[in-house]
């Protein structure tokens, strides 16, 4: 199965291509879990993006929902 997060611009329908990722997508759940301090896997979250491909440029609008395991710096330590 193709990654969802990786893809050939020429591969764009020319009518565009609507994206929806989550923590089932592993390359998400890794870019999360970097993101966040927490134990692996504890972070997950959402995303949609629309992708418009035009002839000089493709523009891509979407959002992103998520939740990060972080700690409050006052209480990490070293």
């Amino acid at each position: 199965m193709k990654s969802a997060l990786v893809l050939k611009i020429g591969e764009i329908p020319e009518y565009g291509l609507q994206l929806e990722v989550d923590q089932k997508e592993a390359g998400f759940t890794r870019a999360l879990n970097e993101l966040g301090e927490g134990e692996p896997g504890s972070s997950s979250g959402t995303a949609s993006f629309s992708l418009s491909p035009w002839p000089d440029r493709v523009d891509v609008e979407g959002s992103l929902a998520a939740n990060l395991a972080v700690s409050c710096s006052r209480c990490a330590s070293v």
